[in-house]
Parts: structure tokens; C-alpha cells; sequence
């Protein structure tokens, strides 16, 4: 039994709570160097003389994103068993019920490395190593892997090789509007598929186990490699770069750095140097691209001389082959080259499939060929095929050899056939606006977590182990949260990409709507016990509105939301003094967590007389202003309109409203008679003292000058519902 199996099947052992000794065969050979490691990690305790873990929780990494002077509560997980499809929320101590934990039990036949890692993912991401304070947010899953990385060093020196994809948004925007979910879909999770093949080609060429790969995913790749395997991937990268530049014309590039470290520099204050120096040299890779390959750039090729013999997706016009499309509604026939067509056919079927396949050697069926260290690779999505010679399981963990799980959110809506009248496709955007509530709108949502640089500048100066059991944390919402929440309700979006720390959904305007209300409440209660946030920007348009710019709008939103800064407000906002706050700078609060609904370009601010809580923010909401004065009220009117028996609340009232929101917004001194004389006209129709109570409710809400801010914003959900 080599080093790495045996630091691998102590995990198991100790997931099955066995006592052994220290004979145990996983125990034996284990080098004096791994063992002080494993104390390091653990805080002091000796985890290879240990019988069973401690029988306490996990607590949740991102507590570790904590800024504000006062003390938060912390928050715990569960002890349970990760089924790749359910999001696992931490709470706070108060609300967990004091009981013996159990460790999940684990079966012991023979299986390879990879197979005892995703075991120790599946059974273990969510039980700890160590009950002492500041290491007890390290699972049984991030221990053990970090070893086995080290252990498959063994005494060569190490080597943390980052790799970076840079032009990402321009890549997967690229293209028409015809065909735009298909192909947009598919380059993004091209994109993931490429650091994913990345790392296995490594990995395997090195003769490597998975543990290796560190971290995969928001465009970002990092593994622990030993000296004899630094050159397999700085090769790998020419070829793909190659690849690359064929194929998107110099539009997305791949950065790749190494750095050499110590153990004592992985766990230690020492990373946060490796991390700063690792991102220079990414920043100085992504500054010159493919300056080597500027003659392949600027060359004169022969291209086609008319519009008709383009791409008419990517707008490719060099000399190709095209490829001829029959678009089933409108009967147009659409030309299309080699790489768009495989793009379009592939998003297609990124709607139902279990497992993305890797060949060898090229398979009969259609595949994408990605280069690779000992010739070309291709993959595929699907069902099952009992001849690939590897696979990705998608969201589940299967333990089987040649297996390895891959979390990601991919959520399509799909129709049935009858609601369809043909073969089942993915839904396009003019069935998706037809679908929504009230108006024919599209909406598109983004989503990113705040100030990462601040929190990641915290994490690395904790060490390896800290950093990557926050990103994991913050990856599980994103990938399996983000499903979580469409699935539930079979919301009509698609997620274009969900992954690292943000997010891109399109679908009807009232999904969108109301899944920006859910993810919001979702990942606030997911962040419990930290100061961590996100900002969103929802923009939407026409059903005929280029993909491309509604991408570019809703980026705008989001930019919108991330930039705009309040006022330092402690005693207002319950941070309590502000003295030692790590988000105070000047005069104003560092914290984001706001929200841009409903977007339109161009539309500023306006500043009403008064101190800052008279500022109008028909924008930029925060969360808190989201939740409290926009989805509430807009609750309350539609329970208004469901009392049975009482008149239609009708869009004429709601331009009345939109009349109030205007006077408070130019500072008119008859703004509050406005809202009296509109809620006089209603009281008159109400029929029963229900109504009336209900419309009293509603009447406290417009006389607050802080609420009437996101009055446009209730206004304008109503009114697109009542379209």
C-alpha cells in the first residue's frame, strides 16, 4: 500500500469510528513529516493515534469573513452525508439540537484512490478533524485531501501550479440571437470542461491521484504538484492556448504560474506571500497573451466577401466549411462553422444528461477534441456509455474507478412535448417571455459576492487549509444551491453559468423577478454567522433583444450595485460603534449587498432635501430595503387584489402611485395629499372590513419617506404582472 492510499483509508477509518491501533496498515509508513502536518492542520491533535473523530460540528468556513467589530454567532452544519443535489444550510448553535453524532458509516472493500476520495467527499465534507477553536471549520474531506496532495510529493519539492482563464464574458457572449441559450450554455460549461480536462491530464500523466487538484471552477484552476510533473502543465498549456486561438480567435486565453513551496508555507502565514506572488505572475502571463503568436494573428487569410457565407452565429468569415441549420418555427435556413455548430448541438443536449464522457481515442459519435498531453481528447454529455474510458458524474457522487464527481449548476427549463407540439428542446426566449407572468420580458440576473479581495487577503495569511475551505463553501452555493432554488419551482431561467463566486440566469421577467428574491434569502441564510453578502443586477428587455447586450446591461446593473457606497451609518444600520470596523474607510461602509432591480441605463440618482435617509435609491436597494419595502408590499397588494368580491385593482390606480413616487422623488410638498387622496378613492370601493384593514396596511407604507424610495420599484413588478 503506497503512502497516499494509506493517508487516504485513515480517513475512512476514522469516518467508520473503528478503533485501531497504531498497527493499523493505514497507520504504517506514515512519514514523521506528514504526521507533524497533520497536527498543524488539526491545531495539536495527533489524528493518526486517534480512534474515532470528535463528536462535535462543523463549523461553517465563512465565519472566517467576519469585519465588524462585534462577535457574531457562529454557525454549524449538520453532520450528514453530501448527495451532490442538496445544499446543506448551517445554523446557529441555538438552533441545533444537542445530540450524539454518529459518523457515517463507510464501506471498506477494495477500491482505487480517487474512489477513497469521493467517499471521503461525499461522507465527509461535512464532518470536522478538530474541536479546537479556529480549526474546527476543517472538514474530514479538506484534511485528508490536503495530505494525500503532500503525500504524492513525497520528498520532491513541491510546486502550487495556478492556472487562470482570461475574457471569459466575451466569450461566451459572442454570437446572435438565434440559437443564443444553446450556444451560450455550451461555451460556458466548454470553459469548466477545459480546466477540468486540465487537471485530469495532468494529474493522470503525472501518475497522480485527484487529490492533487486543489481547486476547479469560476475560471480558476490550482493543483499541488511534485518537481518531476511542473513541466507537464506549462507543455499542455501551449497546446491549448494553440487550441484556443483557433478556435476563438484570441478571445479567451489561459494563464498558467507555478511557484515552489514548502509544507510549512502551505499552512502557515507564509501563504499569503506564495498566493501574492502566484497572482503577479498570472497578472503578467494575462498582460502579454499571445505575444508569441502574433504572426498567426495578423495573418492575411482568404475570407468570404458576402454576409450570407458568414457564421451567422460567431461572425467568423475566414475560409470554412459551413454547416446548414433549419430553424423549425420560422423555416430559415442558418449557416453556421465547425466550432458554432458543435456549440449548438452541444447545447442541446446540456438538458438531460448524467455524466460527461472522455475518450482516448475519437469515438464515432459526435465529440469536442480538446488537446492533451499524449495526443487529443474528446468529450461528450449524456445518459450512460458503457465505452467511454472516463467520466464526470454531474451532481451526485458515484463511487465506482474512473468516476469523479463534478458539482455544477446547470438548470434548464424544458418543455414538455404537449406544451411544446414537437420533440422536447430547451425552451428559447420568445416561449420563455410568452410564459411570464403579465408582460412579454426576458430578464436577465447576475449575481456576485462582495469584497472578496478584502476577504481573500484574510483567508491567505490563515494558510492553504483556510482558503480552500472557503471557496469550497462559497462553490456548494453556486453549484448546488443555485439548482436547488430553480428546481424547486421549475422556474422558467436558464443558467447561462453559475460557478466560483457569481452567476448569470436568463428566463421570463417574472422568474427572474422572484428567483433574485430567493437566491437573496438563500444565501443570506446560508452566510449565517459571517458578514459575507452579494450584489445583483437584473435587467430586462424584449424577447428580439440581442443575448449579448442584455449580458452587457445586467453586467452594467451589477456594476451599479457593487460601486455605489453608503454613508457610515453604525447606530443606523446596528453595527454599533465603528471604531475597529474592518468595513469603515473614511466616511463610508466598504459593504456592498445591494441590489439593481429592473435596471434602465442612463437613469441617475436623485437627491431629495435632508440627511441621507432621504436619498432616493429607486436603483440601488440593499438587501434589507429588497425585502422589507419592495417584496413585501408588493405581497400585500397582491393579497389586496385576491380578496374575493371586491373591485380589480386596476393599472389606473397604479399610475396614481407612480404619480405619488414622482412628487416625493422632485421634493413636491403635496406628496402626502397625493397618497391621501388615492387611498381616500379606494377606501370609498372596499366592500368589506378586510379590504379596508388591508388597505390601512398599505396606506402606512406610502406615508414612510424612507419606503417611498422603492415605491417605483413595487410599482413597476405590479404593473409588469398586471400587462
Amino acid at each position: 500500500m503506497d503512502l497516499t492510499t494509506a493517508v487516504l483509508r485513515r480517513g475512512i477509518e476514522l469516518l467508520n469510528g473503528r478503533e485501531q491501533d497504531k498497527k493499523s496498515a493505514a497507520i504504517a509508513g506514515i512519514p514523521k513529516a506528514l504526521a507533524e502536518l497533520g497536527r498543524t492542520l488539526s491545531g495539536g491533535s495527533d489524528l493518526f493515534d486517534l480512534a474515532q473523530l470528535p463528536r462535535t460540528r462543523l463549523r461553517s468556513p465563512l465565519a472566517r469573513a467576519r469585519f465588524l467589530r462585534q462577535t457574531n454567532d457562529d454557525a454549524w452544519y449538520k453532520e450528514t452525508v453530501m448527495d451532490g443535489e442538496t445544499l446543506p444550510f448551517p445554523q446557529p448553535a441555538s438552533e441545533l439540537a444537542a445530540v450524539d453524532i454518529q459518523p457515517a458509516k463507510v464501506p471498506d472493500d477494495e477500491a482505487d484512490k480517487d474512489t477513497l476520495l469521493t467517499r471521503l467527499e461525499s461522507h465527509g465534507s461535512l464532518v470536522p478533524v478538530s474541536d479546537r477553536p479556529g480549526y474546527d471549520d476543517l472538514s474530514v474531506y479538506q484534511f485528508f485531501r490536503l495530505l494525500a496532495a503532500v503525500a504524492q510529493c513525497g520528498d520532491s519539492q513541491m510546486h502550487l501550479v495556478a492556472a487562470d482563464l482570461s475574457g471569459i464574458q466575451p466569450f461566451i457572449h459572442t454570437g446572435a440571437s438565434w440559437g443564443a441559450l444553446k450556444t451560450a450554455r455550451a461555451r460556458s460549461f466548454l470553459l469548466e470542461l477545459l480546466l477540468r480536462h486540465f487537471g485530469r491530464e495532468v494529474t493522470t500523466a503525472a501518475g497522480l491521484c485527484r487529490a492533487a487538484i486543489l481547486q476547479v471552477g469560476g475560471g480558476r484552476l490550482l493543483m499541488l504538484l511534485p518537481e518531476t510533473a511542473k513541466v507537464m502543465p506549462h507543455e499542455l498549456a501551449v497546446s491549448v492556448n494553440d487550441w484556443l486561438l483557433k478556435q476563438a480567435g484570441g478571445t479567451i486565453y489561459l494563464a498558467l504560474a507555478d511557484k515552489e513551496v514548502t509544507t510549512a508555507a502551505l499552512v502557515g502565514e507564509d501563504f499569503a506571500g506564495v498566493w501574492h506572488e502566484l497572482g503577479v505572475l498570472l497578472d503578467e502571463a494575462k498582460a502579454v497573451k499571445f505575444r508569441n503568436k502574433l504572426n498567426e494573428l495578423l495573418a492575411v487569410g482568404t475570407y468570404k466577401y458576402s454576409g450570407d457565407d458568414e457564421c451567422q452565429a460567431c461572425h467568423r468569415d475566414d475560409d470554412f466549411e459551413p454547416v446548414e441549420h433549419t430553424d423549425q418555427d420560422t423555416g430559415l435556413v442558418r449557416r453556421l462553422c465547425p466550432f458554432c455548430d458543435t456549440m449548438f448541438m452541444l447545447g442541446r443536449d446540456l438538458t438531460e444528461y448524467k455524466y460527461v464522457f472522455g475518450w482516448k481515442s475519437e469515438p464515432a459519435d459526435t465529440a469536442i477534441s480538446l488537446p492533451g498531453i499524449s495526443g487529443d481528447k474528446w468529450y461528450w454529455v449524456g445518459g450512460d456509455h458503457s465505452k467511454a474510458d472516463y467520466r464526470w458524474a454531474v451532481n451526485r457522487y458515484e463511487e465506482k474507478n474512473g468516476v469523479w464527481p463534478w458539482l455544477r449548476a446547470d438548470w434548464v427549463f424544458k418543455p414538455s412535448p404537449a406544451e411544446k407540439g414537437e420533440k422536447p428542446d430547451i425552451a428559447d426566449f420568445p416561449y420563455l417571455a410568452e410564459e411570464a407572468k403579465g408582460a412579454n420580458r426576458i430578464g436577465c440576473l447576475r449575481m456576485d459576492v462582495d469584497n472578496l479581495g478584502l476577504v481573500d487577503d484574510k483567508l491567505v495569511s490563515q494558510g492553504l487549509p483556510a482558503f480552500l475551505a472557503f471557496s469550497t463553501a462559497v462553490e456548494w452555493f453556486f453549484a448546488t444551491g443555485v439548482n436547488e432554488c430553480c428546481r424547486k419551482q421549475k422556474r422558467l431561467v436558464h443558467v447561462i453559468f453559475s460557478g466560483g463566486d457569481d452567476l448569470l440566469i436568463a428566463g421570463a421577467w417574472s422568474d427572474t423577478t422572484e428567483l433574485l428574491e430567493e437566491l437573496g434569502t438563500s444565501f443570506h441564510r446560508y452566510a449565517t454567522g459571517s458578514d459575507l453578502s452579494v450584489s445583483a443586477g437584473l435587467f430586462l428587455e424584449h424577447p428580439a433583444y440581442p443575448f449579448y447586450q442584455l449580458a452587457r446591461q445586467s453586467a452594467e446593473a451589477l456594476a451599479r450595485a457593487k460601486n455605489y457606497q453608503r454613508s457610515c451609518l453604525p447606530d443606523r444600520y446596528g453595527c454599533g460603534s465603528a471604531d475597529g470596523c474592518g468595513w469603515r474607510e473614511g466616511n463610508d461602509c466598504r459593504r456592498k449587498g445591494n441590489v439593481v432591480m429592473f435596471y434602465e441605463p442612463g437613469r441617475d440618482e436623485k437627491i431629495r432635501s435632508g440627511p441621507p435617509p432621504l436619498v432616493v435609491t429607486r436603483l440601488v436597494l440593499s438587501w434589507t430595503q429588497f425585502f422589507e419595502q419592495v417584496c413585501e408590499p408588493a405581497r400585500g397588494v397582491r393579497e389586496l387584489l385576491a380578496v374575493p368580491g371586491e373591485p380589480v385593482f386596476s393599472r389606473s390606480v397604479l399610475r396614481g402611485l407612480f404619480n405619488v413616487a414622482d412628487d416625493w422623488e422632485r421634493d413636491w410638498p403635496g406628496w402626502l395629499n397625493r397618497v391621501q387622496w388615492n387611498l381616500s378613492r379606494l377606501r370609498v370601493v372596499c366592500k368589506t372590513a378586510e379590504t379596508r384593514a388591508r388597505l390601512d396596511s398599505l396606506g402606512t407604507y406610502l406615508r414612510n419617506p424612507e419606503a417611498l424610495g422603492s415605491l417605483r420599484s413595487v410599482l413597476t413588478w405590479l404593473d409588469l404582472e398586471q400587462r
